[in-house]
């Protein structure tokens, strides 16, 4: 235990660090440095809580911007035990490799700016993770995040924070709940692809939309944003979005749905520029840009918005209903909307 203090540690050979009733409090440092180019084991031993924090910045001290209260060179694994994470400096924890959660209680109480940094992906196999107050509580640019099982809890209320921002997202199992009330905020937002294969996830998002006069156009919320595509298979989506112009689903690029659960309420509204005319968000259950095909899957969508843009299912190319698809949409304005063909092959609507 100390109020003031740090460890440093770099090992040639694999690295496991246990820490057994820990109360580790840094003042403008990294709590903990760990550079093992093997890989870095940490754990908790025992029922007992630890806790490692960085609990200030000091005035006009430059902090880099891999600096975090746990910070690890090389790929990490963070298994068993009970362990409380708070940065007032940086990011909670940073790895520059991949960084694999398992069979441990973390909670990230705060982070000045990220939660869970992992510069090369994110993999969640089991256990408790809650992030409370952070930009971005899992972050990965280069990297996928991967959850296969455990409880993932994540509450934010920062502008533009996302609950995920990494390159791909898979859900294979698990149950992943998401609240975000900030400005534009996301709950998981992919660069790239969304694969919801199976597992629970529960979004719900809030906010204002914010304009941006060098775009001339708004950015609002989205419970799930995909650059590429998006997958459902068998994966139960539960989508709530309150937010002004927000979506329940943005996908960019093509989307499937096989199988599963998918349910949407947006209670949104549009909003419209007093002076821009092309200047507009439009809350919409599901928004993608290319091809749908639907072959299967429960899908309940209810847009509560007056606006003539507030709509149910929209592809703004060409999409496909059948196997045993069951839709059921109401919304305001078009209940399904395609840009190109409309193809209804089978299921119920």
């Amino acid at each position: 235990s100390t109020r003031n203090g740090s460890l440093h540690i770099m090992a040639n050979e694999p690295l496991l660090l246990s820490m057994n009733s820990l109360a580790l409090f840094s003042q403008s440092k990294n709590a903990i440095t760990a550079v093992a180019p093997k890989g870095v084991y940490i754990r908790g031993v025992g029922d007992a809580p630890n806790y490692v924090l960085d609990v200030c910045k000091s005035e006009g001290e430059y902090v880099a911007k891999n600096s975090a209260a746990i910070r690890i060179e090389g790929s990490a694994v963070l298994s068993g035990g009970n362990i409380a994470v708070k940065s007032e400096r940086m990011s909670a924890i940073h790895c520059s490799d991949k960084i694999l959660l398992d069979s441990i209680n973390l909670i990230v109480e705060k982070a000045a700016v990220d939660a869970i940094v992992a510069d090369s992906g994110i993999v969640v196999a089991g256990g408790n993770i809650a992030v409370t107050e952070a930009r971005d509580a899992f972050k990965s640019k280069r990297g996928n995040m991967v959850v296969l099982g455990g409880n993932v809890s994540v509450e934010g209320s920062r502008e533009k924070g996302d609950g995920v921002q990494v390159r791909n997202f898979y859900l294979y199992g698990g149950n992943v709940d998401i609240k975000t009330s900030g400005a534009a905020a996301r709950g998981v937002n992919s660069k790239g692809a969304l694969y919801l294969m199976d597992g629970m996830l529960n979004i719900a998002t809030s906010g204002e939309a914010i304009f941006s006069p060098k775009k001339a156009d708004y950015t609002s919320a989205s419970c799930l944003k995909s650059g590429t595509h998006t997958y459902i298979r068998n994966a139960c989506v539960v989508l709530e979005n309150s937010a002004v112009g927000g979506k329940g689903i943005n996908c960019d690029g093509m989307m499937q749905i096989d199988g599963g659960i998918l349910s949407i309420n947006n209670r949104g509204n549009d909003i419209q520029h007093p002076l821009e005319s092309e200047a507009h968000s439009s809350a919409k259950g599901v928004k993608c840009d290319s091809s749908m095909l639907v072959k299967g899957g429960v899908i309940d969508i209810r847009v509560f918005g007056k606006g003539e843009r507030c709509e149910g299912l929209e592809a703004k190319g060409r999409m496909i209903i059948g196997g045993n698809a069951a839709i059921n949409v109401f919304a305001y304005d078009d209940a399904i909307n395609a840009g190109d063909d409309l193809m209804i092959e089978g299921g119920r609507i």
